[in-house]
């Protein structure tokens, strides 16, 4: 069996021929084209069967595409995340900002749907076994790495995604990850919430707003940029650091 390298992947014929009802219908889901002859090649990143007679590069970038949208809305963030990474690292010329910004833009957007979904699991885990403790919640979110990574990558997945040309390529996967975010997000509030009430509205160790001008602003030597802003969250707070 013959191996043909191509500058984005690789791909082997396979001997099942132009009859194999299982290539015809992995075409048919992918919306490639119906086989013609014998030529027949198993596509390994995808994992299906695609002829060469197809518009190759463009049928890929689709196909590719689509089955990331659907492996993040099954809940298979790896899977998409290491397609997303296989493409970009390539730096080929069918993916290149410079040639095909639309299309990279559409590969951006899908690594950080994968990368928010993967934060969305690692903070999921972490809130089934949060301590009964406020300030220990604060910790948690404020901590190297913590939760408060999974809002800067909502936000950076919220912001790619309106850059779209086609906002419908990723429509299901953006679908399933914001409304696990979502979920997420009602869950640590609510509990956040009862245990800061528990603690009669007091965390002790975390700085109050209203302190903040008198220790960290008023009486200082030297010059202070102070941002006085309801909207900015600890998140955008750490990104400008």
């Amino acid at each position: 069996m013959a191996l043909i390298t191509s500058p984005l992947t690789q791909y082997s014929p396979h001997p099942s021929g132009p009859q194999s009802p299982v290539a015809s219908e992995a075409l048919a889901g992918l919306g490639g084209p119906e086989p013609a002859h014998s030529g027949f090649y198993f596509h390994r990143a995808m994992k299906t069967f695609v002829s060469p007679l197809c518009p190759w590069f463009r049928f890929e970038e689709k196909a590719l595409l689509a089955a990331c949208d659907k492996w993040l809305s099954d809940g298979n963030a790896e899977r998409a995340l290491e397609i997303v990474e296989g493409r970009l690292k390539e730096k080929s010329f069918w993916v290149s900002v410079g040639r095909y910004p639309a299309r990279h833009a559409a590969w951006e957007a899908c690594g950080e749907l994968a990368r928010l979904a993967q934060s969305i699991d690692r903070v999921d885990r972490g809130l089934k076994e949060a301590p009964g403790d406020a300030k220990k919640w604060v910790d948690a979110y404020t901590a190297t790495n913590g939760w408060f990574v999974m809002d800067q990558q909502y936000r950076t997945a919220e912001y790619r995604l309106t850059r779209l040309e086609d906002g419908g390529c990723l429509e299901k996967a953006a679908e399933n990850v914001f409304g696990r975010y979502e979920k997420v997000l009602e869950h640590m509030a609510t509990n956040f919430t009862k245990l800061f009430a528990a603690g009669h509205w007091q965390i002790e160790g975390v700085l109050r707003q209203d302190e903040i001008y008198d220790r960290c602003v008023h009486g200082h030597s030297e010059q202070i940029a102070y941002i006085f802003a309801d909207a900015m969250r600890y998140e955008m707070g750490d990104e400008l650091r």
